[in-house]
């Protein structure tokens, strides 16, 4: 069965069985909105752990195995969801900003893992590495650490450490979709929220990004960039995408062996 995973808040891609594994309900949605199938409270994580975690994604690598643990005890309510869905692609649904961090990809992994081939079979049809296969990974790495030495070179040269760039980076992209927050900021960069605002606060003080308050909650502050910010941005990822058009054949060789290589599984 095909596990998908959806941001409550997305316009539904794609048809299935639609469930909600948020122990909370979403702000903002309403139930017919939601369009559910059913909320699947039993397979969220339980409260305890869901303070602990915070969202802090520092803590995700501890998260991940302690929600994995809870989820070990559940295998039942697991599969009964899985029959609930039939034959439907399984949509789990989320709400959380941060999709690289919300425990719905954990349970996404966990559903996979219940029809996993077993360890006797998995070696049975264990892939042989050819030399080409280690050679296409370490061209692709190569490519990446070029590119990214090349980025932190340039942010240097246009007054900006690496870490200021991708932050201006991050506030640019997200103000596409809605105005960002220091813990958007802060998830994006994977970095703790104490360093995250000392790293806005630098950025405010050379007048590249200004804060401003949500007019619906004057509690919560958003993040957007200055004139000159857009100006500085603007420059330096001109430059970045100068070189990977540069680069781009390169790119392409790589991927499109990784393309033809074929792993074969159980």
């Amino acid at each position: 069965m095909k596990v998908i995973l959806q941001r409550i808040y997305d316009q539904p891609r794609r048809k299935g069985y639609r469930a909600l594994v948020d122990r909370l309900w979403p702000r903002g949605v309403t139930r017919d909105k939601a369009a559910l199938d059913e909320w699947c409270k039993e397979l969220s994580p339980s409260p305890k752990l869901r303070v602990w975690y915070g969202h802090d994604p520092v803590k995700w690598p501890e998260f991940r195995k302690k929600y994995l643990k809870e989820l070990e005890k559940k295998k039942d309510e697991a599969h009964k969801l899985l029959q609930r869905a039939d034959k439907k692609a399984l949509i789990l649904l989320y709400g959380a900003k941060d999709g690289e961090h919300t425990h719905a990809l954990v349970l996404k992994d966990f559903f996979a893992s219940l029809s996993a081939p077993s360890a006797s079979k998995r070696r049975k049809y264990a892939p042989v590495l050819t030399d080409q296969d280690y050679e296409m990974l370490a061209s692709f790495r190569f490519a990446l650490r070029r590119f990214l030495t090349f980025s932190k070179t340039a942010a240097r040269r246009s007054g900006l450490t690496p870490r200021q760039h991708q932050a201006l980076l991050g506030i640019r992209g997200m103000q596409s979709g809605s105005m960002s927050s220091i813990s958007d900021l802060a998830a994006f960069l994977i970095l703790r929220h104490n360093s995250t605002v000392e790293l806005v606060n630098r950025l405010i003080a050379a007048n590249l990004v200004a804060k401003t308050t949500d007019p619906e909650d004057k509690r919560r502050v958003f993040l957007k960039l200055t004139a000159l910010g857009e100006k500085r941005l603007a420059t330096l990822s001109q430059t970045h995408l100068d070189e990977l058009e540069h680069i781009e054949p390169e790119l392409r060789r790589v991927l499109a062996r990784l393309k033809d290589y074929k792993r074969i599984r159980g």
